[in-house]
């Protein structure tokens, strides 16, 4: 379980340069698209912290499950929507590899952390 928090934790340190590029961006779609990862992550941390308070929310662990699974899907979406969007725009490699590093980064580090959780409890 301290295993998969700190994995979680250092894959979430590593992303930081990524943030700082897209934030930088003059892309509004990448804008957009940290915007929307910085609210899984809220999410994700709240339903956590409702587990944590209080063990017996059995509904808040489903709700964890459906919140990992939302992460996922979107992060499947959002790549091939970026895959489009380069055949319509020239978008600077440096910014879309960091945005693709972030998600990628931000999925294994949430999963991590959903382990650790499910070990927990």
């Amino acid at each position: 379980m301290i295993e998969s928090m700190m994995y979680s934790a250092k894959t979430l340190k590593d992303t930081r340069d990524n943030f700082t590029t897209i934030t930088q961006s003059e892309s509004l779609i990448l804008k957009e698209r940290v915007q929307h990862l910085r609210e899984q992550m809220v999410d994700l941390y709240v339903t956590i912290s409702s587990i944590i308070h209080d063990q017996s929310l059995d509904d808040e662990k489903v709700l964890l499950d459906n919140n990992l699974k939302a992460i996922s899907t979107t992060n499947l979406e959002s790549t091939e929507l970026l895959g489009q969007h380069l055949h319509r725009q020239n978008m600077p490699g440096g910014e879309l590899s960091a945005l693709l590093h972030l998600t990628s980064s931000l999925n294994r580090s949430h999963n991590s952390l959903v382990q650790a959780i499910r070990e927990l409890y």
